[in-house]
């Protein structure tokens, strides 16, 4: 599925990426260019969650950017099949890094996300190692991380990055999960910048 022939839709609901990516860049889910959307589950719980409320006070300014993707867009799509097979996928295969079954590992809105991916034929962006080895290794999905996504807009010139977007990302770093080496280094080079450490 493509918006606008600009390139491959991009499933994000991993909210601690959407923390970040929605403040660098708040049209991300508006604008077609970027070709981003998300699940309902992952607008409930930005906009809801306790834990945000306190711990990220401003998150309420970016609210009026999230738009969820309705869920008439997956019916079409075949999702409801695909949501029963990922989930008794999950319920049989291990993952080989951890021993565990996928279903021990995964939430039920990860599930849904690997299900969206596949019916949509969508790339994912997730920090979730074991999320990530599931959907590429099971589904054959692309998993990119949140800063090859802001790679991605950079090189495609949807962004230009600025002192403020690189404070954003220094706050990031302080409390999220590590980026791939090789995207940082990309990062790097797009930016001319050092990486937060």
């Amino acid at each position: 599925m493509h918006f606008g022939g600009l390139g491959s839709v991009i499933v994000v609901n991993d909210t601690c990426a959407i923390l970040m990516l929605v403040r660098i860049c708040p049209d991300m889910f508006q604008d077609v260019r970027f070709g981003c959307v998300m699940l309902l589950e992952a607008y409930i719980e930005y906009t809801r969650s306790v834990r945000f409320k306190k711990q990220y006070s401003w998150r309420g300014k970016y609210r009026r950017s999230l738009k969820s993707l309705p869920k008439s867009d997956l019916d079409g799509h075949g999702y409801d099949e695909v949501l029963k097979c990922v989930r008794a996928a999950a319920e049989d295969i291990v993952d080989p890094v951890t021993g565990k079954k996928y279903a021990d590992e995964l939430s039920p809105t990860d599930l849904k996300m690997v299900a969206a991916s596949y019916s949509l034929g969508a790339d994912l962006c997730s920090g979730d190692a074991a999320l990530s080895r599931y959907a590429a290794y099971d589904w054959e999905r692309q998993v990119i991380s949140p800063l090859a996504l802001v790679n991605r807009w950079l090189s495609q010139h949807l962004l230009t990055w600025d002192d403020d977007k690189h404070r954003i990302l220094e706050d990031w770093v302080r409390s999220e999960r590590p980026q791939p080496r090789i995207d940082i280094v990309e990062f790097e080079r797009l930016t001319g910048r050092q990486y937060p450490r």
